[in-house]
């Protein structure tokens, strides 16, 4: 479980680092394509964050089928 709240910590700062738009001096097809991996980037940290959360549901309904605690 440790590994879990750390990769979803990582995804919080992950989100607030990634700008969400080139600098307006770039232009061309290079600002383009940069500009749509941005946009993709911010779409999918947050889905991330979901799969994270259900990985920890997962888990912590393994160890309490087990019996153990997480």
């Amino acid at each position: 479980m440790a590994q879990l709240d750390i990769a979803s910590a990582g995804t919080a700062v992950d989100a607030a680092s990634v700008p969400s738009a080139v600098p307006a001096s770039w232009t061309g097809l290079a600002a383009s394509q940069c500009q749509s991996a941005l946009d993709s980037a911010v779409l999918l940290i947050p889905a991330l964050n979901l799969l994270l959360d259900a990985a920890a549901k997962a888990a912590k309904d393994f160890d309490a089928m087990r019996g153990g605690a997480s």
